[in-house]
């Protein structure tokens, strides 16, 4: 017996409302916490392209009576832009897959979120006047961490 409301069409489940016109699919809605973690993501990634941007254009100076330290830092300038466009490339990815509810974005983001926390860390651990920071940043991606794991946050995704 099969749901009024509901059909099948090659594999994909679609879902009816009593009021949706035929034909279109029921919009899934976006919890709070992932509109504010997926703005969060376009903000890293609009900071990310402004420090490229101050990279290219403004390199830093070198130290006074430091000579030949200019060319050496034009050199390093691609070695030193690869973490940001990394940065850049992930934050972007995650903020879309979130705001449109795709796995692939909770999953990312979650990685991400992983990855901060380890350097978090090891920033903790390496320096005791980062203390305040690394802790900051610890409780704040784990708290993003473990809103990505809820089981309604999940549901959102996999819905």
């Amino acid at each position: 017996m099969t749901d009024p409301n509901s059909s099948q069409t090659s594999g994909v489940s679609l879902s009816y409302g009593p009021s949706a016109p035929t034909g279109t699919r029921s919009k899934r809605v976006r919890p709070p916490g992932i509109t504010v973690l997926a703005v969060l993501c376009f903000i890293s990634t609009g900071l990310l392209l402004l420090s490229v941007y101050f990279l290219i254009y403004y390199p830093p100076e070198p130290a006074y009576g430091s000579g030949g330290v200019q060319s050496r830092i034009m050199e390093e300038r691609p070695i030193r832009m690869f973490p940001l466009q990394l940065g850049i490339a992930t934050t972007l990815i995650a903020g879309t897959g979130l705001w449109r509810l795709r796995s692939w974005g909770r999953g990312t983001a979650l990685v991400l979120l992983g990855v901060i926390i380890s350097v978090a860390l090891l920033a903790l651990a390496g320096s005791r006047h980062l203390f305040g920071s690394a802790i900051t940043t610890i409780l704040l991606s784990g708290a993003a961490f473990y809103y990505l794991c809820r089981p309604h946050v999940v549901e959102a995704f996999n819905g």
